[in-house]
């Protein structure tokens, strides 16, 4: 979006409606397509970790793959 000229902000007073899994089993599927889901994004913007991104792409990058790629494959099991 930055890239075709977009300004991003921040609305303090956002509201988002969000629906609970109900089961473990449905968090647990839950969990999965949202892991899948962002590895498909990571394989799609890989260009980020580039040199010529710098730091943002080795922070970013490791950060994106312990929290939310590691961490929420495990969590169900850790309930």
């Amino acid at each position: 979006m930055r890239r075709l000229g977009w300004r991003i902000s921040y609305d303090e007073e956002a509201i988002a409606w969000t629906e609970a899994p109900e089961t473990a089993g449905q968090l647990i599927r839950q969990r999965f397509r949202w892991t899948f889901a962002r590895c498909n994004l990571s394989e799609a913007r890989r260009h980020a970790a580039a040199p010529q991104v710098g730091t943002l792409g080795w922070i970013a990058l490791p950060n994106i793959f312990i929290f939310q790629l590691v961490l929420p494959l495990i969590s169900p099991v850790s309930i």
